[in-house]
């Protein structure tokens, strides 16, 4: 007999009761991993940081005058081909965590569980992130 929605969504929410929390700052600590690498690659190829590009933008042209001298990295585009790898393992290791803990129902330490897979069998994550993004390109 095939469960019905209303019985998933009912496994669901006892599975995470009592741990939202934990779930909640998986998300966070991924999304701010990933912000500040972003903000990092984000300044070697265009010279800014990303706050700086929205005041610039929409500030009262808001000018940041240590800025206008920086130059841009000419290895930019190996930054972002690395920043853009890391990105995606760390994306990979946030949603392996939360798919580990709903299949056991253990939860991982945040930041053991977001880099896992720089850290448990590495060949294996990165080859198939390098085979996933390219069959959806």
């Amino acid at each position: 007999m095939a469960t019905t929605r209303k019985e998933l969504k009912e496994q669901a929410r006892d599975q995470l009761r009592g741990n939202w929390g934990w779930a909640v700052l998986l998300s966070f600590v991924g999304w701010l991993i990933v912000y500040i690498l972003t903000d990092i690659e984000n300044f070697f190829e265009k010279g800014e940081d990303i706050v700086y590009g929205i005041v610039r933008r929409f500030g009262n042209n808001a000018e940041l005058m240590y800025l206008d001298k920086v130059r841009v990295n000419p290895f930019a585009w190996l930054i972002t081909l690395v920043v853009s790898v890391a990105i995606g393992l760390i994306t990979w290791g946030v949603i392996y965590t939360i798919l580990h803990f709903r299949d056991s129902g253990t939860k991982e330490n945040v930041l053991s569980g977001i880099f896992s897979p720089f850290t448990r069998n590495f060949k294996s994550n990165f080859l198939t992130y390098i085979l996933y993004t390219r069959g959806a390109s």
